[in-house]
């Protein structure tokens, strides 16, 4: 087996989605996937690009943009190592709704779409595992939805700031968190501007809530951030 070949099984071996797949299964994946690298700021797609198969990171970050006539583009997402996207234009045979462009240098392995539904067709535990993601991946959607129509900006900032938070923190200790992209890029996510976003955590801070060192956000008291996230 060429070193390209063993590069990719042992990618796919490292994706959760294909974690415990059959080794045979994998390896006809693989027929049908290749790595790909990505410097920071290249274009991996576009939209209305046809969907040639399942992008997953293995490396590196990506942000799928929706894009405006007038250039104004918008963070629909951000996808990092161990995620997956390009799943509605794969699966509808229907072009792909954002761009994607990589953040920092990045590696993706590209699964053909060919391969990957022949797969899928005769794994149902493979198949299983792609409908939870989906359906996952609605839920955040329509959190998406009800953040940005039914919460404050303020809101929107201390959930994204709790969802970092490591699962097993106590309510009431003092924990650290580390904004995995740039502040403008969390900022377009959460359907804010940057200064909003800066201006939000400004206000945290004084408040004595937050204490913000870079990229590093020391939060102080996380239970009550979740009683004021919940209004």
């Amino acid at each position: 087996m060429c070193a390209a070949a063993t590069q990719v099984l042992e990618a796919l071996a490292g994706v959760s989605l294909f974690t415990g797949l059959d080794p045979s299964a994998r390896r006809r994946l693989a027929e049908g996937a290749e790595l790909r690298e990505f410097s920071s700021g290249d274009v991996i797609c576009r939209e209305g690009d046809p969907g040639t198969g399942l992008h997953l990171v293995t490396r590196g970050q990506v942000k799928l943009l929706l894009q405006a006539g007038n250039g104004h583009e918008k963070v629909f997402d951000l996808i990092s190592a161990g995620a997956c996207f390009g799943e509605p234009s794969l699966y509808t045979e229907q072009p792909h709704q954002v761009t994607a462009q990589a953040i920092i240098d990045t590696q993706l392995l590209h699964v053909s779409r060919d391969e990957l539904l022949k797969v899928l067709r005769e794994t149902p535990e493979l198949a299983m595992r792609v409908i939870k993601g989906l359906a996952s991946r609605i839920y955040r959607r329509t959190h998406d939805l009800k953040s940005y129509m039914l919460m404050s900006g303020t809101q929107r900032v201390i959930c994204y700031l709790l969802h970092e938070v490591p699962f097993e923190a106590k309510d009431s200790a003092e924990v650290a968190v580390t904004l995995p992209v740039r502040k403008g890029l969390i900022a377009s996510r959460l359907n804010l501007t940057q200064e909003h976003f800066s201006r939000i955590l400004h206000e945290l801070a004084a408040a004595t809530l937050i204490r913000v060192e870079g990229q590093r956000v020391h939060i102080r008291d996380v239970g009550q951030l979740r009683l004021m996230a919940a209004g």
